[in-house]
């Protein structure tokens, strides 16, 4: 599956394969780029075996047995499998199971952020005493792969429900759920193996704080777990233990009818035909009691449900007050308010004043003036409509001569009837 996945990669061509898998760290002075490539080529490739799901776990690479993985038939064994890997640890992208197991502040402590060149700032980043290969070649150590982690809580949080009760769990009720609902990273769900599981657990608790765990329970979120929270695991269980009873049951019951409809239709054993069918009546009994049972615990929780629900509903009411009387006490009270509007109103009718004394001492115009020449400016246009009116009655009695008729005819004819008529 991994040489599957080795030959299928891009960047593993048949050109490039003899380089990659040579000791290429000789390179590095000589062919920088040749050395930087071959690096990103190997540290890409690692990734891909964690994001399509080749490797035994999730989250961690276990190098025991790495070497013989990697092998191709023709190129043999990666000469420089350690080199990569442990400039994928300086870089911070594994973790080193015993860094991983010891730490007490988690993965996003300052010293874990922000390389720097002192060991005794930095535990791991830059501890140049950290080596995979020895003499017999690639040492076994496990190394956590913190993005595949990062990748896999966000996917996990989004499934989660934010009911009260399905924030709670036992340890072996979120492995199964898990198991039920495998997330999925980069488009590929995850089945965690146990290995995994307890990496993630310890991811939740210690570095994103987003989990307690205590006396077997798991409760998401940052509030601690009480005595409601064990209880509500304690019918959790029940529940469970209850459908898996259920389960068994009713399977008894179908295999019951099946072997008594066989015993019915031979008709050779009626004893056998009457423990069969006695059996059956005592399991739909057993399995109706059952049910009755869980019936009334799911209630129960529906019941739990709904006030955690109303909890919930008036602690935000009560923020929302709290927050409210904090507004309201910074405006003052209802008498600021009017106060300050009393003090508009005073301002705006002060503003109206000024402008009205203001607006007095301009020139005023004499109205008498305005209506004459507003009336000797309609007797002017009245004459000229008088005049227009004249010229156009003229025209319309007017004979056009024939055309033959010389043009100067016309003019003068005009100008005759335009001649001013004397008494």
């Amino acid at each position: 599956m991994i040489q599957d996945a080795i030959t299928q990669n891009k960047l593993f061509t048949e050109t490039r394969i003899p380089s990659l898998y040579s000791d290429f760290k000789k390179l590095e002075q000589i062919n920088p780029d040749g050395y930087e490539a071959n690096l990103i080529a190997w540290k890409l490739l690692i990734q891909q075996l964690f994001h399509g799901g080749h490797l035994s776990n999730c989250f961690v690479l276990d190098t025991t047995g790495l070497l013989d993985e990697l092998t191709l038939a023709h190129h043999g064994k990666p000469m420089c499998v350690d080199l990569v890997l442990e400039t994928m640890v300086k870089a911070g992208d594994l973790i080193p199971w015993s860094v991983w197991t010891s730490s007490h502040d988690g993965i996003y402590a300052k010293h874990w952020v922000k390389p720097v060149v002192s060991w005794a700032i930095n535990r791991f980043v830059w501890d140049t005493s950290y080596k995979l290969s020895d003499k017999k070649g690639l040492k076994a150590d496990k190394l956590v792969n913190k993005s595949m982690l990062e990748g896999y809580t966000k996917e996990l949080f989004k499934l989660i429900s934010n009911k009260r009760h399905e924030l709670l769990f036992e340890k072996d009720q979120l492995r199964h759920f898990l198991n039920e609902h495998p997330v999925a990273v980069e488009g590929v769900k995850r089945q965690l193996s146990d290995l995994d599981y307890e990496v993630l657990l310890t991811f939740l608790k210690r570095d994103l704080h987003k989990v307690q765990i205590r006396d077997g329970i798991v409760k998401f979120g940052e509030d601690e777990i009480t005595p409601e929270d064990i209880g509500i695991c304690e019918i959790k269980t029940t529940i469970k233990r209850l459908e898996d009873k259920n389960n068994e049951l009713q399977s008894k019951i179908d295999s019951t009818s099946v072997k008594l409809k066989q015993s019915l239709a031979n008709k050779s054993n009626k004893q056998l035909s009457l423990n069969l069918l006695r059996s059956k009546k005592i399991a739909e009994q057993s399995l109706s009691k059952q049910l009755a049972s869980l019936t009334q615990l799911e209630s129960v929780m529906y019941k739990i449900d709904e006030s955690s629900s109303n909890l919930q509903l008036l602690n935000a009411l009560e923020k929302g007050s709290v927050v409210l009387k904090s507004l309201n006490t910074q405006l003052g009270g209802v008498e600021r308010v009017e106060a300050i509007m009393d003090e508009i109103e005073d301002q705006k009718y002060a503003a109206d004043k000024i402008t009205e004394e203001i607006t007095r001492l301009d020139e005023q115009v004499n109205d008498e003036e305005v209506e004459e020449e507003l009336a000797k400016m309609l007797a002017e246009e009245t004459s000229k409509d008088k005049e227009t009116e004249e010229i156009a009655k003229k025209l319309e009695g007017l004979e056009i001569a024939p055309s033959k008729q010389p043009e100067k005819n016309v003019n003068e004819k005009i100008e005759q009837e335009n001649q001013p008529l004397h008494n």
